[in-house]
């Protein structure tokens, strides 16, 4: 130790005492001592002056006095020593490099300074020794100093052993890509601290895990699969009993591990790709094969555990018959909740947003499949006001529940995955096979006949389309309105719309609503645009193109409806395909009023 180091350690020791004793027992220092002193400190020799002389010395000095009390021998017994009223509240001074650290970092036990001796490595690092002062406090034993220090080796962002497991795993991952048998950069500075065997007994006293050749790799797949058995409705598989903490006390810490690190921010891809590592080379799929949805319910361990359980409540919505569709919904609901399909996540997998999709389209298949059930029997209507009344009311969900699936199924086809491919084929089946024949011979009957809806295109209270402008748009505009944005959108089936106004009115400071017109015939986007303009007439022009005409003026093009359409002080907007008003394929009306 360097003479700086010693004055600037005096130094410190005399900032907080007026008197400091030194027994240096190896006489090191003792002719280097004066030369040692910090300014304004009074050298007394307890070898050579009388222990009396001595307290009338310091009796006699001035409040502001401060004394160094230096001896080339050990510190005597109490029983014989006269000075040692003074000693009580007095420091004790020690020249070595431990006894400096234990005063550099305010630890209060003198029994330390040996274990520090023994953390020389660790210790010689000024940078190291910087970190860990902010995390030592005076009563700090040695395990809790060994933990620290491991901590700092890990840079861990706590001095817990949740945090330096959480480093040493993450760092088993490099571009995403797992390796159990790597050994990252701060498990090497760990062994070469001599610092290994404090942290195999801070696991044993935390997480209960013990082996005669600990490694990494173990302990992860003991965490993980003490995890998983925690979870698991019933007994665990017995493949993994092995694997499991036997100290049910502290093997509960695994999980609460476990749970932070699938929820950490920065650190749950490491997770992420270590689990199904681990899973894998447990042969995970095939051991969990013949567990029902409802024991791994409340599992979050393994991403094979997501789709097992997606695989079981696909093949009971498919199976149909006893299945409780209520039950199902509850468990997708929970599943949905938890890491691996949570749609919080899914911006950052690939994963995520597939087996978030799976559920989506096997909550929708739920419902389809009750709704079919519902009308097992067929579509009957006695006329056609009480069948589009019967589409708006609840037909429309069997379209909208279709899409919504294939929808949520094309999410799942980029990973490659058959989870869905059943389903899908079933839903189509009973979509093509049997809503559109049945729903399409039901309408049939309604519109055919001498009383059905072609023969006179009219029924109920329905606003006709080329009704539209005096009916929606004037009505606004005489209540006083001063603008009305309407939409045209070509392929917006009534059943999207539904789901659309939904949303709108789910949100703050926004409402909507949704109602139904009757179209044009022939129904295509000409005639169709056309009888959205405000009119007295419209016709087809006699040319090869038969244009469609409204008020003997044609409208076929952007230009010629933005002519037409300045004659009532309105004008089409060519970005959005706007108008004043809108219609769609099927009908359905989306406006806006401000």
């Amino acid at each position: 130790m360097t003479q700086q180091r010693i004055t600037e350690a005096l130094t410190t020791a005399f900032s907080s005492h007026s008197i400091v004793f030194w027994h240096d027992a190896d006489g090191e220092f003792s002719f280097s001592v004066r030369n040692l002193l910090p300014e304004g400190i009074e050298l007394l020799y307890l070898d050579d002056l009388p222990a009396l002389s001595i307290k009338l010395q310091l009796e006699r000095a001035t409040p502001r006095a401060r004394f160094l009390l230096y001896s080339a021998k050990p510190v005597p017994d109490p029983a014989s020593d006269w000075l040692l009223d003074i000693r009580l509240r007095s420091r004790s001074f020690h020249a070595d490099n431990a006894s400096i650290l234990l005063e550099d970092l305010g630890l209060s036990s003198q029994q330390l300074r040996a274990h520090l001796k023994e953390r020389a490595k660790f210790l010689k690092s000024k940078d190291r020794v910087d970190r860990l002062k902010r995390w030592v406090t005076p009563n700090d034993a040695a395990g809790d100093l060994d933990r620290k220090m491991i901590a700092v080796l890990a840079r861990a962002e706590q001095p817990e052993l949740s945090g330096i497991l959480l480093r040493l795993f993450s760092a088993l991952v490099q571009d995403g890509v797992a390796n159990l048998d790597a050994e990252p950069k701060a498990w090497t500075d760990i062994v070469a601290n001599d610092l290994m065997d404090s942290f195999w007994v801070l696991v044993e006293q935390e997480m209960g895990y013990r082996d005669a050749a600990p490694t990494l790799r173990d302990l992860l797949f003991r965490i993980l699969v003490t995890d998983f058995s925690r979870t698991v409705s019933g007994s665990c598989p017995a493949q993994l009993s092995h694997f499991i903490l036997n100290d049910k006390a502290r093997a509960a810490n695994a999980s609460v591990f476990v749970a932070g690190w699938r929820s950490h921010m920065q650190h749950f891809g490491s997770y992420d790709a270590l689990s199904g590592k681990v899973a894998r080379e447990l042969g995970l799929s095939a051991v969990i094969a013949g567990l029902p949805a409802e024991s791994l319910a409340e599992s979050m361990t393994f991403e094979e555990v997501e789709r097992r359980i997606i695989q079981d409540l696909k093949d009971r919505i498919i199976a149909g018959a006893g299945a409780d569709m209520d039950t199902l919904r509850e468990l997708i609901a929970r599943r949905r909740d938890g890491h691996w399909a949570n749609k919080l996540l899914a911006h950052s997998s690939a994963t995520t947003r597939a087996l978030a999709s799976c559920y989506d389209a096997l909550e929708a298949a739920t419902s389809f499949f009750e709704l079919k059930e519902k009308f097992n029997a067929g579509f009957g209507f006695a006329n056609a006001e009480a069948g589009l009344t019967a589409y708006q009311s609840g037909l429309f969900r069997f379209d909208q529940l279709y899409r919504q699936i294939n929808h949520a199924a094309d999410g799942v086809e980029p990973t490659g995955w058959a989870l869905l491919h059943e389903l899908r084929e079933r839903i189509e089946s009973a979509y093509s096979g049997w809503f559109v024949p049945q729903l399409g011979s039901a309408w049939s009957k309604v519109l055919e006949g001498s009383d059905g809806l072609l023969s006179r295109w009219k029924t109920g209270a329905w606003v006709n389309q080329p009704d539209f402008f005096e009916q929606h748009v004037m009505a606004h505009l005489e209540a006083g309105i001063r603008r009305v944005f309407v939409v045209i959108s070509d392929a917006f089936r009534y059943e999207a719309a539904e789901e659309l106004v939904r949303e709108i009115n789910g949100k703050s400071r926004f409402k909507a609503a949704l109602t139904a017109m009757l179209g044009v015939l022939p129904s295509y986007t000409a005639l169709g645009m056309a009888s959205l303009l405000p009119h007295h007439t419209l016709a087809y022009r006699k040319n090869s193109n038969l244009d469609v005409m409204a008020d003997d003026a044609v409208v076929s093009t952007l230009e010629q409806r933005s002519a037409h359409l300045s004659k009532y002080q309105a004008l089409p907007s060519r970005p959005m395909n706007c108008l004043p008003w809108a219609r769609t394929r099927a009908g359905n009306l989306f406006a806006t009023t401000v």
